[in-house]
C-alpha cells in the first residue's frame, strides 16, 4: 500500500470519526474532541508556542491510515519530560535548539500510543510503525520543503513524548534515542473498600493516611463526587476558579489551559468527566478534575481556595481511590512524579520518550547523558523496591 504523508495545521482538517477510529485504545486524551478543545480554545497555537503541524498518512483512495499529533515548538513548557538542560547547553555552544518538533499531547503527561495506525494496516505490515518513523527522520534530516514532507522549516530535533512501552522498539529501530522517566500509578487489586487497601500497607503509611483523613473530618471537611450531567454551571465555574487561582499563586499565571478549553470539554466529553469537590462546613473549598479512560481514572487538574494540611492528598488521591474501588476501575494515574505518592501506595513505573537529533555531533553526548540518567533511575527503582509501603 502506498501512503501519502501530509502535514495538516488544524485538528479541524480531519473528520472526527476518521481520527477516533485510529484511537483504538479509546484514550480520552488522544480523542478528536480533546485535541479540538486544545486548539479551538487557543490554548494550543503558534502564539502559545505550540504550532500545530499534525502528520497524517493517507492511502491512494484518500482514507486516513495513520496520524501523529505533532507541533513545532519554540520553548519546552508543558511537556513534562523536560530538556531544559540540553537546550541551555546546546545554545551556549552556539548551536540553535529551537524550533524543535514534538509529537505529544500538549500539557498532558499521560502515556499511550502516539503514532496512531489503522489496525488493518498494522496487521498487514507489522513493520509499518518503524517504517513510518524512519520516513519522519529522513524528512527532518533533509528539511525538505515539499508539501508532503514533515517540515516546511528546519528543526534541530524531533521528540516523541510519553509513548507507550510497546511503541519504543519501533522508534529505536528507526534510529531514535530512548529516554526513561517515571510516574506513579495505583492499582486496584480487587479491593472491597478503602480499609481493605490500607490493610495491604505497612503500619507507618497506613497510620499516616488514616491520620490525614481523620484530621480533615475533624475540621469539618467532607467530599462529594459529581459525574457528567451532575456537574452544573456553578460547580464547573468553581472548579475553573480553583484551577486558575492555584496556578496564579504557584506560577504567576492562570494556567496553560483557558476557560474556553474547559467549557468545550464539558460540552464534548461530559461522560468522561468526574469532579471531586471538598467542602468545609458545607462551603466549597477545593476541587479536582478526573477524566475516565478504559479501566483507568486519570487525575488531571486540581485547585483550592484555601490550603488545609492533607487536603490535596484526599481530594486528589484518597477520594479517587474510593471511587475506583466503588466502580471497579483497575488503575488510577494521578500525574507526574512526586515520591509522596509512592509512600501512599502508588507504584513507580517507567515512562518513555524518543529523540532524534539532526546534528550527528550532538547524538553521542546526548546518548551519554541518557545512559547516565537511565542508570541513576534504575538505582532509584531498586531503592524504591526496598522501601515499598506495601507489606
Amino acid at each position: 500500500m502506498t501512503l501519502i504523508l501530509k502535514k495538516l495545521t488544524s485538528i479541524n482538517d480531519f473528520h472526527s470519526q476518521d481520527w477516533n477510529e485510529l484511537n483504538s485504545h479509546d484514550n480520552p486524551f488522544l480523542s478528536f474532541e480533546f485535541f479540538a478543545a486544545l486548539e479551538n480554545s487557543g490554548s494550543v497555537s503558534k502564539e502559545t508556542g505550540w504550532e500545530v503541524a499534525h502528520l497524517a498518512w493517507f492511502d491512494e483512495q484518500g482514507l486516513l491510515q495513520a496520524v501523529l499529533p505533532h507541533y513545532y515548538k519554540t520553548h519546552s513548557y508543558g511537556e513534562y519530560m523536560f530538556d531544559w538542560a540540553w537546550a541551555e547547553g546546546i545554545t551556549r555552544a552556539g548551536i540553535g535548539y529551537y524550533p524543535k518538533a514534538v509529537a505529544a499531547i500538549p500539557f498532558t503527561p499521560v502515556s499511550g500510543q502516539r503514532l496512531l495506525i489503522s489496525a488493518q494496516l498494522e496487521q498487514k505490515n507489522p513493520k509499518i510503525r518503524h517504517e513510518l518513523v524512519s520516513q519522519l527522520f529522513s524528512s527532518v534530516q533533509e528539511a525538505s520543503r515539499l508539501d508532503t514532507s514533515l517540515s516546511d522549516k528546519q528543526v534541530s530535533n524531533l521528540q516523541c513524548l510519553f509513548l507507550e512501552e510497546k511503541e519504543v522498539e519501533g522508534w529505536k529501530i528507526a534510529g531514535a534515542m530512548i529516554r526513561r522517566g517515571y510516574q506513579f500509578s495505583w492499582y486496584n487489586n480487587d479491593y472491597q473498600s478503602f480499609d481493605d487497601f490500607l490493610g495491604k500497607l505497612r503500619s507507618s503509611p497506613r497510620k499516616k493516611i488514616r491520620r490525614e483523613r481523620r484530621n480533615l473530618m475533624e475540621q469539618g471537611v467532607s467530599f462529594k463526587h459529581f459525574e457528567g450531567c451532575e456537574i452544573d454551571d456553578d460547580l464547573w465555574s468553581f472548579f475553573i476558579s480553583c484551577y486558575q487561582q492555584t496556578y496564579l499563586k504557584r506560577s504567576g499565571h492562570l494556567g496553560y489551559l483557558n476557560q474556553q478549553f474547559f467549557e468545550q470539554i464539558r460540552l464534548t466529553m461530559s461522560e468522561k468527566l468526574l469532579i471531586i469537590c471538598a467542602y468545609q462546613n458545607d462551603k466549597p473549598l477545593a476541587t479536582s478534575l478526573f477524566i475516565k479512560g478504559k479501566d483507568i481514572l486519570y487525575g488531571r487538574y486540581w485547585g483550592a481556595l484555601e490550603l488545609i494540611d492533607g487536603l490535596h492528598f484526599d481530594c486528589c488521591y484518597y477520594q479517587a481511590i474510593d471511587y475506583c474501588i466503588d466502580h471497579e476501575i483497575g488503575c488510577l494515574q494521578p500525574g507526574t512524579q512526586g515520591d509522596y505518592k509512592r509512600r501512599r501506595g502508588f507504584i513507580p513505573e517507567y515512562v518513555y520518550g524518543a529523540y532524534y537529533f539532526c546534528d550527528v555531533n550532538l547524538r553521542h553526548p546526548i546518548q551519554e547523558y541518557l545512559d547516565e540518567e537511565t542508570e541513576q533511575l534504575k538505582q532509584q527503582f531498586a531503592n524504591w523496591t526496598v522501601t515499598s509501603p506495601y507489606k
